[in-house]
């Protein structure tokens, strides 16, 4: 018997039979590989802790290795599949409840859930043999800039999507631990795998695009990207604007998400939370470098701690000179005092409140997009639902790859 946790979704079904589990480290005290591989026939054990139901499943177990993995899972090195041949469901049966309300506080060892090969989007693209090579690199604030890659083969990316990007070269790979140090968990055994918004809006196929990037304090990728930055700051700025010479390429796993923009004008409603604006640069971006006769009514929602840096996103996806075709409404949320030029912008003091939806007159007329931190999703949901915006009219954005 072997404890193993993770996510909500990290084990996931196929065929109506089949449990997959990618393998990870688990509670880095033993791998149930070897198990399955000695005694094939397995069970597994789903605690719900607040109603304190039990399902017990039995089944024949395998291990999958190589080639064989991307064609059931393809982000997985190593999967254990679990054929079921009986299950077992009681209610009521676990005596240890979580507490009515309560929060539970997640493992920081937890990797991102891995879906199946058909559980794809139908937009997510695949990408074979294409790398991607950083172009340039343009530092905004001490913890936000933009980096510029190339692609080797020509891509399409529709306004909103996310490329997926193997970092391995980059990064290199570090050697199999069991422990981390505290704040650095979530980067043990590390697929050095990363999915970040596209930025910059194409209206055809490109081999530039632009990736608007947070730093993580704890890390791995996003700790060296910013570091190599501030290096050649110091040290090699003219490397800042051609950064082609330090001959950095990387693998373009592929580009996703239903996360876009409309294909036909609208009335929609932007929430974003921090670094969750970039989506919407993409966006206002190709609305106003597309057909002039298209036009377009949107109210553009930020809580941001970095006003004058979002404002200075905004303003260059829009372009040096007003566009015709979009009649644009801006609320900044923000603790830091500033005055906007240039910009139709209303400032509110503070966080952005469930409330504030119900001001707004026509929520229910628009097509809503929502990306942020979870919670500040969680409260502008509530907020729009409040306000009349229907459950099919609300886009939300996975923030947490």
């Amino acid at each position: 018997m072997n404890h193993r946790g993770g996510r909500a979704g990290f084990v996931r079904v196929r065929d109506g039979r089949v449990c997959v589990i990618p393998d990870y480290s688990g509670n880095r005290m033993m791998q149930s590989l070897g198990n399955v591989e000695a005694t094939p026939l397995a069970s597994l054990t789903f605690f719900d802790f607040v109603s304190g139901d039990i399902l017990y499943i039995t089944g024949n177990a395998k291990n999958v290795v190589g080639p064989d993995v991307q064609a059931i899972m393809p982000l997985a090195n190593i999967v254990t599949t679990v054929e079921i041949t009986g299950f077992v469901f009681v209610m009521n049966s676990l005596a240890v409840r979580q507490k009515p309300e309560s929060t539970v506080d997640r493992s920081p060892y937890s990797p991102p859930v891995r879906f199946l090969a058909e559980e794809k989007e139908s937009s997510e693209i695949s990408l074979e043999d294409v790398n991607v090579s950083l172009k340039r690199i343009k530092v905004h604030t001490p913890s936000i800039a933009t980096f510029t890659f190339t692609s080797s083969k020509p891509i399409s990316i529709k306004p909103g999507q996310h490329a997926i990007i193997d970092l391995t070269a980059f990064a290199g790979k570090e050697p199999y631990r069991h422990m981390a140090h505290e704040g650095f968990e979530a980067s043990l055994n590390d697929d050095c795998t990363r999915t970040w918004t596209v930025s910059s809006s194409h209206s055809s196929i490109t081999q530039t695009f632009e990736l608007t990037i947070k730093e993580n304090k704890y890390g791995a990728i996003t700790g060296r990207l910013f570091s190599l930055a501030r290096a050649l700051s110091e040290r090699a700025p003219e490397l800042m604007d051609n950064s082609t010479p330090l001959g950095i390429t990387v693998g373009l796993i592929g580009i996703g998400g239903v996360f876009t923009l409309p294909t036909k004008t609208s009335k929609l409603l932007m929430v974003a939370g921090g670094i969750g604006v970039t989506p919407f640069l993409s966006m206002l971006n190709a609305i106003i470098t597309g057909d002039a006769s298209e036009i377009w009514d949107v109210i553009l929602i930020i809580s941001t701690r970095e006003p004058h840096l979002t404002a200075e996103l905004v303003r260059l996806a829009l372009g040096t000179n007003p566009s015709p075709n979009i009649h644009l409404i801006i609320h900044i949320f923000t603790s830091v005092f500033w005055t906007p030029v240039d910009l139709p912008v209303t400032m509110h003091a503070g966080r952005l409140d469930v409330s504030f939806f119900q001001t707004l007159e026509d929520v229910q007329d628009r097509t809503v997009f929502v990306c942020g931190p979870p919670a500040f999703e969680e409260t502008s949901i509530q907020g729009l639902r409040s306000a009349g915006a229907s459950e099919g009219s609300i886009s939300r954005e996975n923030f947490t790859y």
